[in-house]
Parts: C-alpha cells; structure tokens; sequence
C-alpha cells in the first residue's frame, strides 16, 4: 500500500485487522492489492487509501463499508482522514472462475458525514487494471 505506513499500522492497530467472519465468495480484485474479501485497508492512487473499512454487507448484490480515506505522502502535509462510504457492485464471473465486484463508488464526507464532499467511483475489469494508478 502507497499510504504511508505508519498511519496505516496505526489506524489499522485501533480498530483490528481481521476480516469479518461473513466475508466469503465474491472479491474485490486490483493489480495494486490483488484478490481480496472484507479488507481493512485497499490502496486507491498514489498516496491514497482507504483504512479502518468496516464492512456491513458483503457477498450479495452489492458490499458496503464505511471507513476513512488516508493520503500519506509528502503532499499530504496537513491534511486529516476524511470519512468514506464504500460500495462495491456488479457481480460479475471473469474468464478464471473468480467472481468479482465489478463496480467502486465512493462518497467522502467533511467531518462526521454531516455533508457530502464528493463521490468517485469506475468499473473494475477482471484483470484488475482500473487506471488512475490503481493498475
């Protein structure tokens, strides 16, 4: 993970770091993390991250976590974790027998989710090459 590693180890440290038992079947797959189910953490670009993902659903239509976004590098002086809601959709089966989330969207909120500061969100395909760094 680009995140700096210390912020990462600390905020993963407070909150656990094992996956909730229920997570099973369908993954999220990027080239940067590989193949995963309920991660804690997932790189996003450069020294972006999502961290303390906790996750409410998973391996149905769709999962969901809430979490924040961390940025760790040298240009992120000053800035603080910013909270995010996760939803990964789109079942999909690739060519390998796997079946993936073929769908990210976030939301990013300005403190404690009182107001909506953006959403991103893009197709995953099954090699896991989603552009923006993340591939």
């Amino acid at each position: 993970m680009i995140v700096a590693s210390c912020c990462v180890r600390a905020l993963t440290a407070a909150s656990g770091a094992t996956a909730q038992p229920r997570c099973s079947g369908v993954v999220w797959r990027t080239l940067r993390d590989g193949t995963q189910t309920c991660p804690r953490t997932h790189s996003l670009i450069a020294d972006y991250g999502l961290v303390r993902l906790r996750w409410s659903a998973w391996g149905g239509a769709d999962a969901r976590a809430d979490g924040y976004l961390m940025c760790g590098g040298s240009g992120c002086a000053g800035t603080h974790p910013r909270s995010v809601r996760v939803k990964l959709s789109r079942r999909e089966r690739c060519p390998d027998g796997v079946e993936i989330y073929a769908r990210y969207d976030s939301w990013f909120y300005a403190r404690h989710r009182r107001s909506l500061v953006g959403h991103t969100g893009y197709r995953i395909p099954c090699d896991g090459m989603t552009g923006g760094g993340n591939g």
